[in-house]
């Protein structure tokens, strides 16, 4: 029968926060749903793409390639910021391929009810020529379609143990390395009535935990509620359950939202976006931030809460970073003693100003920077797990399979190996208390 359905995310948090409402909307309509490839009769196969890099490009035309392989009576629906920027180019490589744009994806929420009808179908040739014209004439039906921002939403999650909610999309920055504020668009918010709402379902359903999304969530604005506002009210209108923020830029932290994440239910975990440790190059990068701001920030987070997990974002190889360039970069994350590095290669993307910027940084170099800031961090991060030896703290099981042994994500974004007695069965997304002991989660029974 064709109710298999797999869904694939390529890319940040945002994505699979919306991969997931696709999974709901397809459970929903009375599909089977999966993210991984042992499904038999599989009839559609999704992805919600990123343009980031090329290399995030070259893993999504990869990973489609393979999936027309081993699923040749299947449909592949493609979007997301690279199916927004070069749906020709993916259509391209299959008929059996169908785009949809990546900034009018929430039409998709619809489409499982519109194919709803072959379900009970056998897995021919003949039907999934059938299910193509269905997709496509929902495309054709909907693309014009207006007011569906944030349609794409759920409460119920099927991939991942903590909620993902999205409540901002868009970027009104135009940093001259970065494409993603052309695939997405200028700052829109979902309104605070809706967010609050929906909050309140993902509590009720027993999720411990919510990971708020956006491409920037500090240009948050509905009406007079900025992020911070924002914040606040999500913990007055809810009950026990934490919320921690995927992404903060240095420059937009203010008193206001310091005092609003003193509280124990906004998780000690914030990743940074700051890209480079270098002024001159934080300046090629049209960075709306300078190394005072951020470390600035870094400190009033510090007192804000005990012992913060602090990672950020770092691009190696940026046009024309010199040896000294990436020497301050390194000697900035070693001061502010980043527990997390998210390092990677400067990226060429089309139609961005730093495409343009010579001389160019050779891959190898920029690889090994990779390296070196990737083993700085792994130091780091060995160096903040030693400091909370003996503590005890709230975390989510993460991992639950009998082939695997079971993980807890704690409070403070620690990814820990669970040692629990004989007999002992927790479920995948219930929060324990553990006590961190010698790179181990411990459970306080």
């Amino acid at each position: 029968m064709m109710n298999n359905i797999i869904l694939k995310t390529i890319g940040c948090r945002l994505n699979q926060t919306e991969t997931e409402a696709m999974a709901s909307a397809f459970k929903d309509a009375g599909f089977s749903v999966s993210n991984h490839a042992k499904t038999d009769n599989v009839c559609l196969v999704f992805f919600n793409t990123c343009t980031v890099t090329s290399k995030a490009e070259q893993k999504a035309r990869r990973l489609i390639r393979n999936s027309l392989k081993e699923f040749p009576k299947s449909v592949v629906i493609v979007t997301g910021c690279y199916a927004e920027l070069a749906a020709g180019e993916i259509e391209a490589i299959d008929k059996r391929i169908i785009c949809f744009s990546g900034k009018n994806k929430d039409i998709l929420v619809n489409l499982p009810a519109e194919i709803r009808e072959i379900q009970n179908y056998e897995n021919t040739d003949e039907n999934i020529k059938q299910l193509i014209s269905l997709i496509k004439q929902f495309k054709n039906k909907t693309e014009k379609t207006k007011n569906m921002k944030f349609k794409l939403a759920t409460d119920k999650f099927f991939f991942h143990s903590r909620a993902g909610l999205k409540i901002q999309d868009g970027c009104n920055n135009a940093c001259t390395f970065c494409r993603v504020h052309i695939a997405r668009g200028k700052s829109i918010s979902l309104p605070f009535n809706t967010v609050i709402e929906r909050a309140k379902k993902i509590e009720a359903n027993g999720i411990k935990e919510i990971v708020l999304t956006g491409v920037n969530l500090f240009q948050y604005q509905s009406e007079s509620i900025n992020f911070a506002k924002l914040l606040k009210m999500l913990l007055d209108s809810t009950e026990n359950i934490g919320f921690r923020i995927s992404s903060i830029y240095p420059e937009t932290i203010t008193d206001e939202f310091l005092e609003v994440i003193k509280s124990k239910r906004i998780r000690p975990h914030f990743h940074l976006s700051i890209q480079s440790g270098s002024p001159r190059i934080l300046k090629l990068m049209h960075r709306p931030h300078d190394i005072k701001q951020i470390e600035k920030s870094i400190q009033k987070l510090q007192k804000a809460k005990d012992l913060p997990f602090l990672g950020c974002d770092i691009i190696t190889g940026f046009p024309t970073e010199t040896q000294e360039d990436f020497q301050l970069t390194l000697r900035f994350c070693k001061k502010n003693h980043f527990t997390g590095i998210h390092a990677f290669s400067f990226s060429p993307r089309p139609d961005t100003p730093a495409c343009l910027i010579t001389p160019k940084v050779p891959e190898r170099i920029a690889g090994n920077r990779v390296k070196e800031l990737n083993s700085l961090a792994r130091k780091q991060y060995n160096e903040y797990l030693e400091k909370y030896n003996g503590r005890i703290v709230s975390g989510i099981i993460e991992t639950k399979r009998k082939t695997a042994q079971t993980k807890i994500l704690t409070e403070n974004y620690l990814l820990l190996p669970l040692k629990t007695p004989e007999k002992t069965d927790y479920k995948q997304g219930e929060e324990i208390k553990i006590k961190i002991t010698n790179g181990y989660a411990i459970p306080e029974l």
